[in-house]
């Protein structure tokens, strides 16, 4: 007997699941066009162009999140989820980091070791690699050579080039 009604909840669950996540996703795209409109009657996009069409979408995703939520809920696994959704942004922070400190280091140390010579051709034509305009400015992690153009020069580059 315990068995039937097991089955009996379970069919149940999938039924208002199954509910939540069409009423949801209906709602969602409804009210995303309505804010999209509506803000579009406002004239919002003579201040601000396509700022109407991102707002609607703002809108839209955000009701497809509580609907997400609620479904998470309602089989009771939000934490997991949660949990697994924080480990796999936190991991992919980490990478972003890891590739902006590949990057960054040498060129903040190429910087430190030619800044000497940089500052004696600032102001002046010079020629790094296949790039040639006046040195304008000096930054950590590159230099700028100003011609018909303006080139952003990265350190390294120009320690191999110089």
């Amino acid at each position: 007997m315990v068995a039937i009604w097991d089955i009996i909840h379970a069919a149940g669950k999938f039924e208002v699941g199954f509910t939540t996540l069409f009423i949801g996703l209906i709602i969602g795209k409804l009210l995303g066009k309505v804010v999209t409109r509506a803000f579009d009657e406002a004239e919002l996009h003579q201040v601000a162009p396509g700022m109407s069409a991102v707002l609607g979408r703002i809108v839209q995703y955000a009701i497809y999140a509580a609907t997400l939520i609620a479904l998470l809920q309602l089989y009771q696994i939000t934490r997991i989820v949660l949990e697994v959704v924080a480990a796999v942004v936190g991991v992919v922070i980490v990478i972003a980091l890891l590739l902006v400190v590949r990057d960054a280091v040498p060129n903040t140390i190429a910087g430190l070791l030619l800044s000497g010579r940089l500052k004696k051709l600032k102001g002046k034509n010079v020629r790094i690699g296949k790039v040639q305009g006046k040195l304008s400015h000096i930054g950590w992690l590159a230099c700028v050579l100003e011609n018909k153009d303006v080139h952003s020069v990265p350190h390294v580059y120009t320690w191999k080039n110089l």
